[in-house]
């Protein structure tokens, strides 16, 4: 199976191209054709087809819609166009805290969230339902970058005026009178029909978009779903939901990364409380629109009287703890700062933001704050992509300036001691020396690397192509057999030790996610593969040392693990360590067997004495 199809719209026959795909999930692909999107059905068949033939014409604009039918040489419905959405991000980024960060206030998320309340409201009085309603399914756009009107509706959007603008996608999928909605994203479904068969009906309903809403508003400013956190007797999000144990609990441990719930108001608080332990179902209430957020000088933003992570902070923990055989230092804590990249190599180095400028661990001054896409440390230099090019700069002056692409809404290059190495056309570079590493698929092809080794990925069809290369000399080593990556990619990550790479994928089917981790040599051989067994379902929280062994943070301590017969198997725990290494903090391995752990706002060194 290839990338490239062709197919019937507006009467002519057209050819969509691998280099134009614009996404791939469960149900289909998504190209660019001139001004408009094509999505092309993996399974079309005659529900599908009366379904896009009975939808209505009349939806809000922001519910991005069909426009034509898309069909085979036969005539049979196999997709359909829509409006175009550039340089769109998912919602789901708006709960990413290091991702919101410079980007989008808490103020901004109310306004996007208040206006996508009023998009769904207008989808309720026209009889349409989302169902499906989650927040990779709503992208946001700048007024700059919103789509073109192409016909589909007549009127401007409501949120126009806004400085983000939300938009409802994979409208396919929504809640009609005659034709129901048959998947939902657990994370998002009302736990009231957890085990319900949705392809029998009598689910969705504007009570369950009213939920999924609320589950939207709690992640985006709390960074933390409504029932994340570890719980000491229900180990899972999902038992925890059918026990309505929500993450404003005081036995929920909360993520490092989680914003402290007293920052919301006392009534929106408890609207939330209404909801995730009382089934409270209603729209999203005045008393969470109208809060006012400030940004203490502590960095925490909050819309209280008083900061209420001040009086925690000026108790912070002593900068030397003992836990057993383990000392614990922090290396870097500052009020009001954070810390938006770090590395070791050979020692440990970082970039903190404070007072609008990125700053390096001698405090020198790199550039000023902003929304940048990529920040890499490579010795001495900072490597920043933002605006469509990657700039190198030592002592706070532009050493080096490359043009880069994006591949879906991610840089497609990346930066180490060795240099920058990056995507251009088919092509994979380093940039400095101009040399060619291999020929990879344009516009689809991910990268990262280290200062010893680096990998690449693209998806073409039903495959999933993969190499690993030298950053300093050489050609791309595809990795024979690697497993295809099924449905929607909601993240990815690549972590390096001196001979290995771990790379872990999350991807989404019908509305399930789940983790896929590879364990890969510098001779492009799968060490070993998870899906659950072993690592946590976690982008983070891992740490790869010599002979490819792997550190994990879980709920529990530190666990180390390593490869055997193709799978990984646990080794020693080190439940010492739960409180300073925790799933969602990034791993740095030190000399002499420590680590450094990496929160949002700190830097500490393990050492275990024995």
């Amino acid at each position: 199976m290839t990338l490239s199809c062709r197919v019937q719209l507006g009467g002519r026959r057209v050819q969509l191209d691998a280099r134009d795909l614009l996404g791939e999930g469960g149900e289909g692909r998504v190209y660019r054709r001139g001004d408009v999107a094509v999505k092309v059905f993996t399974q079309p068949n005659a529900a599908r087809a009366a379904k896009l033939r009975a939808f209505p014409r009349t939806l809000p604009a922001e519910v991005v819609a069909p426009i034509e039918l898309c069909t085979d040489d036969g005539g049979d419905v196999v997709g359909y166009s829509m409006r175009l959405v550039e340089g769109a991000t998912d919602l789901a980024r708006f709960a990413q805290r290091k991702w919101r960060a410079g980007r989008a206030t808490n103020s901004d998320v109310l306004a996007v969230l208040r206006a996508l309340a009023d998009v769904v409201d207008r989808l309720h009085a026209a009889g349409v339902v989302v169902g499906d309603l989650n927040d990779g399914n709503v992208v946001v756009t700048t007024p700059a970058t919103a789509p073109r009107d192409t016909g589909a509706a007549a009127a401007p959007p409501a949120a126009a005026a806004a400085a983000l603008v939300p938009w409802l996608i994979d409208a396919d999928s929504m809640h009609l009178p005659a034709h129901p909605c048959v998947v939902a994203h657990e994370r998002f479904l009302d736990p009231r029909f957890y085990g319900r068969d949705l392809a029998r009906g009598g689910v969705f309903a504007r009570e369950t978009d009213w939920y999924a809403l609320a589950v939207m508003a709690f992640t985006s400013l709390l960074f933390v779903h409504p029932y994340g956190g570890a719980h000491p007797s229900q180990p899972t999000l999902l038992r925890r939901a059918e026990a309505r144990l929500s993450a404003l609990r005081p036995d929920v441990k909360l993520p490092s990364s989680a914003a402290r719930p007293d920052v919301l108001p006392d009534d929106a608080l408890g609207w939330f409380e209404r909801v995730f332990e009382r089934d409270l179902r209603a729209p999203l209430p005045p008393a969470l629109f109208d809060a006012r957020f400030t940004a203490c000088s502590c960095g925490t933003e909050h819309a209280r009287t008083r900061c209420p992570a001040c009086a925690v902070r000026a108790n912070v923990a002593p900068v030397v703890r003992t836990c057993g055989k383990l000392r614990v230092s922090r290396v870097f804590y500052k009020l009001g700062a954070r810390v938006v990249a770090a590395a070791f190599d050979g020692s440990i180095r970082w970039v903190s933001e404070e007072d609008g400028v990125l700053r390096r661990e001698d405090e020198s001054v790199v550039a000023p704050a902003g929304a940048h896409e990529l920040v890499r440390i490579a010795a001495n230099a900072t490597w920043l992509a933002a605006g469509g090019a990657m700039k190198k700069l030592v002592a706070g002056k532009v050493v080096a300036e490359h043009p880069v692409g994006v591949v879906h809404g991610e840089v497609a290059a990346d930066a180490s001691a060795l240099g920058l190495v990056h995507v251009q056309g088919d092509v994979l570079v380093r940039a400095e020396e101009g040399t060619r590493v291999g020929q990879v698929l344009e516009r689809q092809t991910h990268v990262r690397t280290s200062a010893t080794l680096g990998f690449a990925f693209y998806r073409a069809g039903g495959l999933t192509v993969a190499f690993v290369f030298d950053p300093r000399r050489g050609p791309l080593r595809q990795i024979e057999g690697f497993p295809p990556l099924a449905g929607r990619l909601r993240g990815w990550s690549a972590v390096f030790g001196p001979e290995h790479v771990l790379v872990t994928f999350a991807t989404e089917v019908s509305g399930d996610v789940t983790h896929h981790a590879h364990l890969v040599d510098a001779a492009a051989r799968i060490v070993a593969s998870d899906d659950g067994a072993v690592l946590p379902p976690s982008l983070a929280g891992r740490a790869v040392g010599p002979g490819g062994s792997v550190l994990v943070a879980t709920d529990a301590g530190l666990l180390l693990t390593r490869a055997d017969a193709g799978a990984f198997t646990s080794g020693r725990l080190f439940p010492e360590a739960k409180d300073f290494a925790r799933p969602d903090d990034d791993l740095l391995v030190g000399t002499g067997g420590t680590l450094y752990a990496v929160t949002d706002d700190e830097v500490t060194h393990l050492c275990f004495t024995g």
